[in-house]
């Protein structure tokens, strides 16, 4: 261009305004600026290699085999036999409700079970006659059983009533004013909402001395009396808790001195050692009268067997109460197993919350169990991607925990045939396996991995950046001999490294332009 504005500046001085001397002058420029100015290319030469194309996902490190646990009934934690962090076996105890009324309940059923093998047993042989007398003073001994054991029931039923009425009519009352109304009121005060369900609870307690006596009288069997009773004295001893709960929290003031307060907590501590005293009693009792009974019918039960000779009916009859025995004994024991929590796997305990003596609610999640000896990844892959990847292909991972350096192998174990919508778009739930163990896994860990959807090895290959496209066509620059030209050609696989196949318009040794 410096030679165009010299000759610009002659013409100018020279007053040379001819037109065919100006184009003459514009050719001339051209030819010289082409002649002199270079045009520079970044070039490539075509050979083969090896491509791999890749889907990166990011995923979550988890346990293969993970389980949260929960108790299927209600009930108050009597053992602990793991904390977090243990490991525990397939089949191991973890927690234990107080069973101890379902273990006699097993093992009064199995003890039918026997029994009633014994009589099929002695069906089959044939009754004697001696058996028969031996037979009837079995019913009439368990008939004086009931008959003993009925009155046990009612004795603690009665001894309950009176230890219930003296803790709360003349131990607890002293610190209300009008107790045995609709409104009775503590004279001192505590917590508002204990304040409250003792006032409340007040009022419900006194309905059920009220009630007691009636519904003792009522027209119904002993067990229903002493369930009846044994529901009561449960409110009851709630009831004397939350005040026991409260008078000891007292403090002297001037409205109560320690003296009165001393006095209310051995109160409050007599009525329920009584209570508690009677409330176990009308439990045995309860437990004496109902094994009396059962003693009864299978006495009974043997007896009419034996009067009624040893039929094809009869056997078969006893047959059916051999299976109902054994029924029992099933369900007994399914009940029994609610109260245990064993682990279902081999693995480490990550969640324990409970307490001894704490009540679990049924289906309330109060422990977890994760495999300690599988890890894989969850991760979610977009359904622009999800064609390339099958099922036992294999990627490279790494851990944030680890840095980009440490590489970890997997493969593609599962990929859910459903959608997952993830911020508006389908993605779809894919798991990948640890193709080894390592203890540096652990489950949580944030995972990036690359998957190896395709190898090709010996195809000719180009960057990305060297291919441009025109009405929907793909085309490659190549030099030859300082002259560019394009050419079209078809595209295979694209490499993560930003690689592009060239399956066809290429040869090994072209010299392509990849940016001027």
């Amino acid at each position: 261009m410096n030679i165009l504005n010299k000759i610009k500046t002659y013409i100018t001085k020279h007053k040379i305004i001819s037109s065919v001397v100006l184009i003459a002058i514009i050719i001339i420029g051209i030819y010289l600026f082409s002649r002199n100015g270079k045009v520079t290319y970044t070039t490539s030469v075509v050979a083969t290699t090896t491509l791999k194309e890749e889907v990166s996902v990011t995923g979550k490190v988890q346990a293969s085999d993970s389980v949260n646990l929960a108790f299927e009934r209600t009930g108050s934690v009597s053992f602990i036999n793991a904390e977090v962090g243990d490991r525990v076996y397939r089949g191991q105890t973890i927690i234990a409700l107080s069973n101890a009324d379902l273990v006699a309940d097993v093992a009064q059923k199995e003890a039918s079970v026997k029994q009633a093998e014994a009589k099929l047993a002695e069906l089959e042989r044939g009754a004697r006659p001696e058996e028969l007398v031996i037979s009837e003073i079995q019913v009439t001994s368990a008939k004086t059983n009931v008959g003993e054991a009925e009155r046990s029931l009612a004795d603690a039923i009665s001894d309950a009533y009176l230890k219930s009425d003296d803790a709360i009519r003349n131990k607890v009352d002293q610190f209300f004013t009008n107790p045995r109304t609709a409104n009775p009121q503590l004279i001192f005060q505590t917590d508002f909402q204990l304040e409250s369900d003792i006032e409340q609870g007040r009022v419900v307690v006194e309905q059920i001395l009220v009630n007691w006596l009636t519904k003792q009288s009522a027209s119904v069997t002993y067990i229903d009396k002493g369930n009846t009773a044994s529901k009561d004295v449960v409110v009851i001893q709630s009831f004397l808790d939350k005040v026991a709960f409260a008078v000891n929290g007292l403090a002297p003031s001037s409205n109560i001195t320690q003296t009165s307060i001393d006095t209310w907590k051995a109160a409050v501590s007599l009525a329920r050692t009584n209570v508690n005293s009677s409330a176990s009693g009308l439990t045995n009792a309860l437990d004496s009268l109902k094994t009396a009974q059962s003693a009864l019918l299978v006495a009974e039960s043997q007896l009419a067997l034996i009067n009624a000779g040893t039929a094809t009916e009869q056997i078969a009859g006893q047959e059916a109460v051999l299976s109902q025995a054994k029924a029992n004994v099933l369900a007994s024991q399914a009940q029994l197993a609610k109260t245990i929590l064993r682990s279902p796997l081999d693995g480490i305990l990550t969640k324990q919350e409970a307490k001894y003596g704490q009540i679990v609610a049924a289906g309330s999640i109060i422990a977890g169990v994760i495999s300690d000896k599988a890890y894989e990844i969850e991760g979610y892959i977009p359904e622009a991607d999800i064609a390339k990847v099958h099922i036992g292909d294999e990627a490279n991972v790494t851990l944030d925990a680890y840095g980009s350096e440490v590489l970890f192998k997997v493969s593609v174990t599962s990929i859910d045939p459903a959608e997952t919508m993830m911020d508006g778009v389908a993605t779809y739930k894919t798991i990948f396996t640890f193709t080894s163990q390592d203890e540096r896994i652990r489950s949580g860990m944030t995972a990036n991995i690359d998957i190896v959807t395709k190898t090709k090895e010996g195809v000719i290959a180009v960057p990305a950046r060297a291919i441009q496209s025109k009405l929907g066509k793909k085309y490659v620059t190549i030099l030859q001999d300082g002259v560019t030209s394009e050419v079209e050609v078809k595209l295979g696989i694209k490499a993560s490294d930003g690689g592009v196949e060239i399956v066809s318009g290429l040869e090994v040794g072209d010299i392509i332009v990849i940016s001027k």
